[in-house]
């Protein structure tokens, strides 16, 4: 499934529907970005995705930060909620940088729900392998214009949740 919403995303994988009148499935997708000419540290990144994501939120509140590994990388890993267009949601990322690429796996999920699917996305991420460079093969990901050239203006943002409709 692809988003209309953020190129980058590589992949989505969707719960089921609970039922018709089910508007968001949550879900967990995994967007790459390509940071060519930044020198960030991983925690610069995380710091200015951390500075950015209240504008994306109404209402946003970090409940949890600290550090993991993804696939034998340093990671940071952020739990958030907020709203979005008047609905709740809470956010689990897992974000680390290799080769210059920025991996960003998240978990988007009604704030309610969020606990239902916790195990298996736990899962998912402790089982998530970068297995090439892909900056040293014909890419999966172009170089893109940053949004940003200097750090002190912030990054876009990991992605915010996406809606049922916003797939194709």
């Amino acid at each position: 499934v692809k988003s209309e919403t953020d190129p980058n995303a590589i992949v989505i994988f969707q719960s089921p529907k609970e039922n018709d009148s089910d508007a968001f499935q949550e879900n967990v997708n995994i967007v790459l970005n390509d940071l060519e000419g930044r020198e960030l540290s991983l925690q610069d990144y995380i710091d200015a995705a951390i500075e950015n994501l209240p504008s994306v939120f109404e209402d946003f509140k970090l409940v949890e930060s600290g550090a993991v590994i993804v696939s034998n990388n340093n990671a940071a890993k952020l739990v958030y909620s907020g709203k979005l267009n008047g609905k709740a949601f809470k956010t689990l990322q897992a974000i680390t940088i290799k080769n210059g690429v920025s991996y960003i796996i998240t978990y988007s999920s009604e704030e309610q729900n969020f606990a239902k699917y916790l195990g298996e996305v736990q899962k998912m991420i402790e089982s998530f392998q970068i297995t090439k460079n892909l900056k040293e093969e014909n890419s999966a990901i172009e170089p893109q214009e940053p949004a940003n050239t200097r750090l002190n203006e912030p990054l876009e943002p990991p992605t915010a949740p996406v809606e049922n409709s916003q797939l194709e």
